[in-house]
């Protein structure tokens, strides 16, 4: 049923679509978001990033991005489930397959932004072993906690 697979171009308005979803579920779209979920070819891939997606039963219903940052280090971005799957363990299946694709990579660190109100995606980030670290400066509004994970 649940398959996580790479980036094919044919599943593209899935990325922006699920994220869009989460996004504005919660938050509001920034410009910051736009420029990765309109052009994720040039933004996230041809950098030297990645995308994941996970399909059940053939159907995307969740997404995951790794946005090069230096050469050791990786950005986990843009991790969506369609609303109607949330529950079915799809985050932990993209969380288990983005941290062994990044080592795959050759990334020591991964980092990510997150909001202090996403109690859930803070758990499953600590269950896979990211620490929190002072936040930084953010190009979101919503970036209030910043985690690590070193690989």
């Amino acid at each position: 049923m649940l398959e996580i697979i790479d980036y094919q171009p044919q599943y593209r308005k899935y990325f922006e679509s699920l994220n869009r979803e989460w996004i504005e579920g919660y938050f509001e779209i920034e410009p910051a978001d736009l420029v990765t979920l309109t052009d994720p070819e040039s933004k996230v891939i041809a950098p030297g990033g990645t995308i994941l997606f996970a399909l059940w039963d053939k159907v995307p219903v969740g997404t995951v991005a790794l946005i090069l940052k230096s050469k050791n280090e990786a950005e986990l971005a843009k991790m969506a489930v369609s609303s109607s799957m949330r529950g079915k363990n799809i985050g932990n299946a993209l969380m288990e397959s983005v941290i062994t694709k990044a080592r795959q990579m050759g990334f020591t660190e991964l980092i990510l932004e997150t909001n202090s109100a996403l109690k859930a995606a803070i758990h499953l980030y600590e269950k896979y072993g990211f620490c929190h670290e002072a936040a930084g400066d953010s190009p979101y509004r919503r970036g209030d906690v910043k985690m690590r994970l070193k690989l």
